[in-house]
């Protein structure tokens, strides 16, 4: 018993070692015959060579989709046959190219990061902003849920201090990031102010907004009491 086990798990770690990742790239109009009808062909092919395989989303670009194959190199070997016989594209005659796991994210995932790229072109600026300190537990979120969720959503990095500003009650957060970023931030941190009655007040680097209240009254839809 003990020796099979220990066998198969060499054995895994035998295929594991000669996995190969081939990725090919195949004429747009023809990866449709690689995936078939909600994915029968895929799986079909996945089945009948053992190896795994996935077709990029198109990039709405250039005219080519990726197609990844994962498996030992007779599992690839067996795919690329499999492909000719059941679409008639020589399998052989495609394009091989470097691995590029962004490819075979979903489009909205492609489009996040795509958006994140461009999110975070431009200068990156440093500005910090007041919030009361009893209150600066709303800024944080339960084992830091709302921090990551600002982040998320503004792409501006946001760091709560751990001390009061020497004299007051209120918590200085530097919010770093383009001025797009930082001034979604800013209006995300605004928003969760108003929702009790509590303003965030500038810090030195800021001209530009009236009051934090109005700002967060016209853009929460709360009004400030």
């Amino acid at each position: 018993g003990e020796a099979g086990g220990a066998a198969a798990v060499e054995d895994a770690a035998k295929r594991l070692k000669s996995e190969v990742t081939v990725v090919l790239e195949c004429p747009h109009g023809k990866a449709g015959l690689v995936i078939g009808k909600a994915g029968t062909t895929l799986r079909e092919l996945q089945e009948k060579s053992g190896a795994a395989l996935k077709v990029a989303p198109w990039n709405g670009v250039n005219d080519v989709r990726l197609i990844q194959i994962k498996g030992s190199a007779s599992q690839v070997e067996s795919v690329k046959q499999l492909i000719t016989i059941k679409t008639g594209i020589d399998a052989d005659t495609l394009p091989k190219v470097p691995d590029n796991p962004e490819a075979f994210m979903s489009t909205g995932a492609q489009h996040r990061q795509q958006q994140q790229m461009v999110m975070h072109a431009g200068p990156q600026i440093n500005k910090t902003v007041h919030v009361p300190n009893e209150h600066v537990g709303l800024a944080i979120g339960k084992g830091g849920e709302t921090l990551k969720l600002l982040k998320t959503m503004s792409g501006a990095n946001v760091q709560v201090e751990k001390q009061c500003v020497p004299g007051t009650t209120l918590r200085p957060i530097v919010l770093t990031g383009t001025a797009s970023e930082v001034h979604q931030a800013e209006t995300l941190l605004v928003n969760k102010m108003a929702s009790v009655g509590a303003t965030v007040t500038q810090g030195v680097m800021h001209a530009g907004f009236g009051a934090a209240g109005a700002l967060g009254g016209a853009l929460g839809g709360y009004a400030m009491p």
